[in-house]
């Protein structure tokens, strides 16, 4: 006999099938046994025929039974049944670190993420049910890369035709992306301090890099400049990473004779790019926006990378490039698979940015985010911290006077505080990574300005502890 427990409160035939459906996967009903007939079980349950028929419908559709006329429902062997692990008896999971104070530089203020707009494009997306489950072009969904370029031409000043944008799930997909149709044996000159030389992951075992630090403190100013010295350049670099309308980690903005003379340098050979990686360009605190590089390049040896990762969140996963016309002919010899970005959330997306969801947004976290700023700034200067270039961007260093020790770094982590410093950003074992172990990067997007004010207060505590 069948023990089946109802709740009358809950959708019965949705009961009946899931304790039928786990008697099933338990082998509490062999193989071949007949089911109830549906009257009988009907009349025991003291449900209606139709309740019980629509239970053994759901068992039928998805293989737990078989049918056989005029004889009734039977047990159907399990063996080719996808059956998950109950999740009492699933490995436990991975604890993750539980930090009360978010100074990462990857947070977004979660509190006033338009968690009812992107339910409204993703209904309107699947409402729509246009090719959501088909392939998408390698490039990228089409009508989201029209987007990007009108948004790009509005705010960027960059002109660019769709077809020369490619849609990807980050920067580490579409620096791999590049490395395999770069010419010859590319050699790839990285900032020091900076995020990509921080990340060298992201770069094929068997690509070179060089690191290199394009910043200049004056100790009169107390300020950061940032300029490429072409002329130190190694022979044999051929593509430059550079973020210059914000430096990572410092946030130091590249004067414009600092940029004619890096697109410059690129012309003047064959086989020579830039990358510029405009990775919060959305949220520039002053009066006038800083162009890009990308805006300047009349030789066309700028590839152009930003994504969405601030200005909306990185659970997208969406970021994109703009190349050069020579490499987006070997890029479409080259390439045939699909876009790893999912078409569906593609789609949604290019809703939420044709609908005026996005600059809403952006608009809204803008405001936000420049009054965490002014906050952030008036408790660090009250405290008499060196601060660097904070006029934009969703994070800032400081220097601290204290000697930061692993102790104390890992006093930080234990009081519950994710931050990092800017050595976390410098080649291992370089000059540069021995000065910056007392530069912190705090980033503000994360946090609530309460968690601002109490976090930088337990912060120094630790750090001035002797």
């Amino acid at each position: 006999m069948l023990y089946i427990e109802l709740d009358r409160d809950g959708t019965l035939y949705k009961q009946i099938y899931e304790q039928l459906a786990e008697h099933i996967r338990q082998q509490h009903l062999a193989e071949d046994s007949k089911l109830p007939g549906i009257r009988s079980l009907a009349d025991e349950l003291g449900v209606s025929v139709n309740t019980v028929n629509q239970a053994y419908q759901q068992l039928l559709v998805e293989g737990y039974i078989y049918a056989r006329e005029r004889s009734g429902y039977y047990v159907k062997s399990i063996d080719n049944l996808l059956v998950l692990p109950n999740p009492d008896e699933a490995v436990p999971a991975e604890e993750e670190a539980d930090y009360t104070y978010n100074f990462s530089i990857s947070g977004v203020d979660e509190a006033h993420f338009p968690y009812e707009d992107w339910r409204r494009v993703f209904r309107k997306t699947i409402r729509a049910d246009t090719g959501i489950l088909a392939h998408t072009p390698p490039k990228g969904l089409f009508e989201l890369r029209e987007e990007i370029a009108r948004y790009l031409e509005s705010a960027r000043g960059i002109k660019v035709d769709p077809h020369r944008i490619i849609i990807s799930t980050g920067i580490s997909q579409l620096t791999a992306l590049l490395e395999n149709i770069l010419p010859g044996a590319p050699v790839f000159a990285l900032e020091n301090p900076g995020y990509m030389v921080g990340k060298t992951s992201y770069l094929h075992a068997s690509s070179k890099y060089t690191a290199i630090n394009h910043l200049h403190y004056d100790d009169r100013s107390h300020s950061v400049t940032y300029s490429v010295d072409v002329d130190t350049l190694p022979e044999s670099v051929s593509v430059v990473f550079l973020t210059p309308s914000h430096q990572f980690p410092f946030g130091a903005v590249m004067p414009v004779d600092a940029r004619i003379e890096i697109l410059n340098w690129a012309a003047k050979a064959n086989h020579r790019y830039i990358i510029e990686d405009d990775y919060d360009f959305e949220f520039q605190y002053r009066s006038s926006k800083i162009p890009s590089l990308k805006s300047l390049d009349s030789s066309d040896r700028v590839i152009y990378m930003s994504g969405f990762s601030k200005s909306v969140a990185a659970a997208l996963r969406i970021s994109f490039m703009i190349l050069p016309q020579d490499l987006l002919e070997k890029y479409e010899a080259h390439y045939s698979s699909e876009c790893p970005v999912s078409g569906f959330v593609q789609r949604a997306l290019c809703e939420f940015i044709k609908d005026g969801s996005f600059e809403r947004h952006v608009n809204r976290m803008r405001t936000l985010y420049s009054r965490k700023n002014k906050l952030l700034l008036q408790l660090l200067i009250k405290e008499g911290y060196e601060l660097f270039n904070y006029h934009s961007g969703t994070s800032l260093v400081i220097r601290v006077n204290t000697n930061v020790t692993k102790e104390k770094l890992q006093a930080l982590r234990r009081a519950g505080i994710k931050i990092n410093t800017v050595a976390d950003f410098c080649q291992e074992a370089s000059a540069e990574a021995a000065m910056m172990r007392n530069y912190f990067i705090i980033g503000f997007a994360g946090a609530t300005e309460k968690e601002l004010t109490d976090g930088l207060s337990l912060f120094q505590k630790i750090l001035n502890i002797d």
